[in-house]
Parts: structure tokens; sequence; C-alpha cells
């Protein structure tokens, strides 16, 4: 079924582009006196493009094989990830502030870098994104990474002070095609716990509604 899936999702990638880049055409070219026409048509690119990331996600989720495992840096992976997240410890334009805890030596895991960006990415996207919609201006938004040896194997920890996850939501929230989000594909977490399985190792989550949620990935040390 999920390679039934990912062959249907590549398949309505190029009519979709062609119909995004069609309304992107005639916005382009109609006279700007025509205002609801050029709504409706700018409403049609955003709808496209979101069924497009949603089959991107499709695609990912069936296509996620088997991993290449190797010695990794975790904290490398991490500082790459963190950068292009933009985040900083003097982020003021969000109020978002940064916390590290990193262990001093840490060991190597065993896992597909590639997976384990894919991962970290992940759960730092959803902090951020749960901070920014939270309605008290004055809520401290702060997200905390830290990383620890436990026996055989690494942690990581991804905090936030965010909304939190209902208890509802919480059972379902690896499931896929579940999401609480106007946007969101219901694929991102169902994708980590994949990757974290065949990788060797976990996820696993804590959350206090209107508090925040904990997210705990652990992988085989090297």
């Amino acid at each position: 079924m999920e390679h039934l899936a990912g062959d249907i999702a590549h398949e309505l990638r190029q009519p979709l582009s062609v119909i995004q880049n069609i309304a992107a055409y005639l916005r382009a070219t109609i006279p700007a006196r025509n205002g609801a026409v050029l709504k409706q048509l700018k409403t049609l690119e955003q709808q496209t493009a979101m069924a497009g990331e949603i089959l991107s996600s499709m695609l990912e989720f069936a296509r996620s094989g088997k991993p290449t495992i190797a010695p990794t840096d975790l904290h490398a992976v991490l500082k790459n990830v963190l950068s292009r997240a933009a985040l900083s410890s003097s982020s003021s334009s969000s109020r978002l502030r940064l916390k590290r805890s990193l262990a001093r030596r840490l060991p190597p895991v065993l896992a597909d870098p590639v997976h384990v960006d894919r991962i970290l990415s992940n759960l730092i996207a959803n902090g951020v994104e749960s901070m920014q919609i939270m309605e008290k201006r004055d809520a401290r938004r702060i997200l905390s990474v830290a990383t620890e040896v436990k026996g055989r194997q690494v942690v990581v920890r991804v905090a936030d002070t965010g909304c939190g996850i209902s208890p509802a939501q919480a059972r379902r929230i690896f499931e896929p095609f579940f999401t609480t989000k106007q946007a969101g594909t219901g694929l991102g977490l169902a994708l980590c716990r994949r990757m974290a399985e065949a990788n060797g190792g976990s996820i696993a989550f804590q959350s206090r509604p209107g508090k925040g949620t904990t997210f705990e990935l652990r992988l085989p040390r090297a």
C-alpha cells in the first residue's frame, strides 16, 4: 500500500506543477483591476503548492528504505540542523531563545546521517512552530536541545515551551496522516519514528498541554 501511495504521489506531482505554473502565469498577465480573479488565482497557487508538499511527504514516507549505517557525529549533524533553522540565543525577531546542554565527549552513533538530520530537523521545526502559534505575546519561548550517553545509547532531547499535546492527540501523534496543523501532512512524526527504528533506535515524547513538549531520540552508540 505504501509503495502504491508513493507511485500515485509521483504521478500527481507533474500535473500539479503544471496547474501551479499556469496560475502563476495568469496572475502575472491579468490586469490589476481584476482583483477578484487575481485573488482566486493566488489561492489556487497556494493550494496546489500545499498539495505538492503533501505529495512530497508521501513520497518520502513511501521511499524511506534501508538506512546506510555508519559512525555519525551527532553534534555535527545537530549543528547543521540548528544553523539551517536560523536559530540563535540572541534571536530577537521571534523572541525565541535556544538553550544547549550538550555532552562534552559524545561518542558517535551508528546511524544513517541523512536520517538523523531528517529526524532532528522535524523535531526542531515542530518545536519552533508550537511556540510561534502561542497566543500570549509575553510567553517564554525556549527551545532546549540536550545530549547525553545512557549505556549503549546516545540520547537527544528536543524540548519546547509551546502549546503542548493533548492526551487525545498524544495517542495518535505517530499515526501517518494524523495532524493538528492546518497545513500539515501528518507524515513528519510518522517518518521520524520509522527512521529512528530503522536505525536501531527509538523516539518518544512527554507533553503537558499549555506547558510544552519534550521529544527524546535514542540511537545506538558506535
